[in-house]
C-alpha cells in the first residue's frame, strides 16, 4: 500500500521518469528528478508520505553518471 502510494506521488509530479523496486522487500521508487526541482519534489512527496501513512520516508539522491572505466580510457 505504501509503495502504490509512492508510485502515485510520483505520477502526480510529473517526472521525467519513474520505477518501482524491490516491491517484493518492502520496496521503494527511483524517479528522475530535474535538478533544479529536486528540493520542491522531495520536500512535497514525503510531507503526503508522511501525512497518509505515519512514516517518515528515507530519501537517497544519486547522480547518474558514464559508469565503469578503465583509467585512461
Amino acid at each position: 500500500e505504501e509503495l502504490d502510494f509512492l508510485v502515485e506521488l510520483a505520477r502526480k509530479e510529473t517526472l521525467p521518469g519513474a520505477r518501482m523496486v524491490g516491491g517484493g522487500f518492502g520496496g521503494c521508487t527511483l524517479n528522475l528528478i530535474k535538478r533544479d526541482q529536486w528540493k520542491q519534489v522531495v520536500e512535497r512527496m514525503t510531507r503526503a508520505y508522511l501525512e497518509k501513512t505515519g512514516i517518515e520516508a528515507s530519501v537517497y539522491a544519486v547522480v547518474a553518471d558514464e559508469g565503469v572505466s578503465l583509467e585512461g580510457e
